[in-house]
C-alpha cells in the first residue's frame, strides 16, 4: 500500500509539473482593412516575434475564425472590430490598417484593443494622457508623428520643382476625411504647386496612366492595396517614364527603385516588433491603456544612384551631403556617404598627382641623361639656358 501511494504521489507531481509547464494560450483576432501585401507581412512577422517573446509562458494563437477582412470598407471595419470584441474566446483584438485603426476610435472595449496605425490622434478622436498613454480604458494605439512638409520641401528643392504630384489612395482618402484636410493644409503651406493624384483603381498601370504630363516629381504615399509584385511594377514603370520619385516608406523601397526617400512611417518589421512587445506586456497583466502610444521612427535620407542614372537625374551636392547612397559603392563594396566619397576622391587625386609628378620627374631625368648623346650645339644651348636661370637667381 505504501508503495502504491508513493507511485500515485509521483504521478500527481509529474502531472502538476506538466500543467505548470504548459504555455498559457492567448487568442488574437486581427481586423485588417482588406487584401494587402503589407498587412500579411505584418501578421506573419508578428507571429514570428510572438513565438520568440512568448517563450514557455504564452502561446499566441491566431485562429482563422477570428481573422476579419474588411474589404476596404470603413463600416465593415467597424462592424468587424465590434464582432471580434464580442467573441468570448478572443483575448486581444488588433485593428491593423488605417481604416481599421480609425474605426477603433470611440469604441469602449471590454478587452484589450490595439489600433496599430493612427495618424493624428486628435483629428481621429483618440484621447492621449499627459504621460503619453491612451485615455480610454482597454484601448491602446500606436502613432508616429509624420511631418510630410519637411520631406516634401526637401524633394522640391532637390528638383527645383514647380509642380510636385502626391500619389494617394482614393479609398483611404474617401474613408478618412481628415486626410484630405491635412492635404489642403499642406498645399497652403508651400510656395509651389502640389497636385493631388487619386487614381480610381489600385492597378500599377492605372496609377501611372493617371499622372499629369507637367509633373516635375512624384511624392508617393503608401499604396497599401498593392501586392509586393504590383508595387515593384509601379516602381519600374515610374523609372521607365523618367519620373523622379520620393517615398516615405524608407530604405527598402528606395532599394527597390524609388529615386529617394526616408522612413516617416514604421516598416512592417518595426510595427510587428512593437506590437509583439506590447502584446506580451498585456499578456503579463499590464492594462492596455497604460502602454505608451508613441512609435518613433528614425531614418536617414537615401538616394538610389542607379535610378538617378536611369532617369538622367544629377542630385545636387546640397542634397547628397550625408545621404546614404544606394548602388553607388566604394571599390570594396561599402555603402559610402558623399563626405566619404569626397574624402576618398581627394586622397585618390593626391595620389594620382604625386604619381604624375613622379612620372614627369623620371621623364626629365631621362632627357638629361640622354643629352650627352646629342650634338654639342644642343648641349651648349641647354647649358646656356641653365646658366641664365642660375644667373637670374643670384643678386643683381
Amino acid at each position: 500500500m505504501l508503495l502504491r501511494a508513493r507511485i500515485l504521489l509521483m504521478f500527481s507531481l509529474l502531472a502538476g509539473l506538466t500543467v505548470a509547464a504548459q504555455a498559457r494560450q492567448i487568442v488574437v483576432s486581427v481586423v485588417t482593412d482588406g487584401a494587402s501585401g503589407w498587412s500579411e507581412e505584418v501578421k506573419q512577422t508578428l507571429q514570428l516575434q510572438l513565438n520568440q517573446l512568448g517563450g514557455n509562458e504564452f502561446e499566441f494563437r491566431f485562429p482563422e475564425a477570428y481573422q476579419f477582412d474588411s474589404q476596404w470598407t470603413y463600416t465593415l471595419a467597424r462592424s468587424n472590430i465590434e464582432k471580434a470584441l464580442s467573441e468570448s474566446n478572443v483575448d486581444i483584438v488588433i485593428a491593423l490598417g488605417l481604416l481599421s485603426s480609425d474605426a477603433a476610435s470611440g469604441v469602449k472595449p471590454g478587452k484589450p484593443l490595439i489600433a496599430a496605425s493612427v495618424v493624428d490622434p486628435k483629428a481621429q478622436g483618440f484621447g492621449v494622457n499627459e504621460d503619453g498613454t491612451s485615455a480610454t480604458e482597454n484601448l491602446h494605439f500606436l502613432v508616429t508623428n509624420v511631418d510630410l512638409t519637411a520631406s516634401l520641401n526637401r524633394f522640391q528643392q532637390a528638383l527645383s520643382a514647380a509642380n510636385i504630384g502626391i500619389l494617394t489612395d482614393i479609398v483611404v482618402f474617401n474613408a478618412l476625411p481628415f486626410l484630405e484636410q491635412k492635404l489642403r493644409e499642406l498645399e497652403s503651406s508651400v510656395n509651389y504647386k502640389i497636385t493631388p493624384i487619386h487614381p480610381l483603381t489600385s492597378r500599377s498601370a492605372s496609377l501611372v496612366s493617371a499622372l499629369p504630363q507637367d509633373l516635375d516629381g512624384l511624392f508617393v504615399l503608401p499604396q497599401l492595396r498593392l501586392s509586393a509584385n504590383e508595387n515593384a511594377n509601379l516602381i519600374d514603370q515610374l523609372v521607365d517614364k523618367g519620373i523622379p520619385t520620393f517615398t516615405i516608406e524608407g530604405r527598402q523601397f528606395v532599394e527597390q527603385g524609388y529615386l529617394m526617400g526616408t522612413a516617416l512611417i514604421p516598416s512592417y518589421q518595426q510595427l510587428a516588433r512593437r506590437l509583439a512587445v506590447d502584446m506580451r506586456d498585456i499578456a503579463l497583466g499590464r492594462p492596455a491603456h497604460q502602454l505608451a502610444v508613441s512609435l518613433d521612427v528614425k531614418d536617414r535620407l537615401v538616394l538610389n544612384m542607379k535610378t538617378a542614372r536611369d532617369i538622367g537625374y544629377s542630385p545636387p551636392f546640397t542634397l547628397m551631403f550625408e545621404a546614404d547612397l544606394i548602388n553607388e559603392v566604394a571599390a570594396d563594396g561599402r555603402i559610402i556617404s558623399l563626405f566619404q566619397a569626397v574624402d576618398e576622391s581627394i586622397v585618390r587625386n593626391l595620389s594620382l598627382a604625386i604619381a604624375n609628378e613622379d612620372r614627369l620627374t623620371a621623364r626629365q631625368d631621362t632627357r638629361i641623361a640622354r643629352s650627352a648623346l646629342l650634338p654639342q650645339l644642343s648641349a651648349n644651348a641647354n647649358w646656356d639656358a641653365q646658366d641664365r636661370d642660375l644667373v637670374g637667381e643670384g643678386p643683381n
